[in-house]
């Protein structure tokens, strides 16, 4: 399988929740938007993709400390 090289669009928006002064939770929200071509071969005959969309979005929680 062999993908083409692109560039994408991206997009995060987040904020911190400090619990006291080392320990935080963290939430995040992401955006991601890409479009390629990919080929690869079944069985000796080349195929090939015209266009591959991801367009996805990524939640994220995370917990924290800060030294």
């Amino acid at each position: 399988m062999s993908l083409d090289n692109s560039l994408g669009l991206a997009a995060q928006v987040g904020a911190d929740y400090m619990l006291n002064y080392r320990w935080f939770i963290n939430g995040a929200l992401r955006w991601i938007y890409i479009d390629t071509g990919a080929s690869f071969n079944l069985n000796a005959a080349e195929v090939s993709v015209d266009s591959i969309e991801i367009d996805s979005w990524i939640y994220s929680v995370t917990l924290g400390y800060r030294f």
